[in-house]
């Protein structure tokens, strides 16, 4: 989460999985959000998540205590 003059960035990682257990890992989206307002940018977190539907939600949550969540 950008703050500060920070950007905030989302990034869409399609995991491949593969035999060996270490899974092929793909970029498919990269999203830069300028807006410092927590609003905006949760709301674009929001629209990303309904576009891709991903298992997984993980925040870099340095300075933030946050953790990753995990979606069901």
């Amino acid at each position: 989460m950008g703050r500060n003059g920070w950007q905030t960035v989302i990034t869409a990682i399609k995991v491949n999985p593969q035999s060996n257990g270490v899974g092929i890992k793909s970029i498919v989206n990269i999203t830069v959000i300028e807006s410092e307002h927590f609003g905006i940018q949760a709301n674009e977190i929001k629209r990303q998540y309904l576009n891709y539907l991903p298992r997984y939600v993980v925040i870099d949550a340095n300075g933030l205590n946050l953790a990753h969540v995990k979606l069901f």
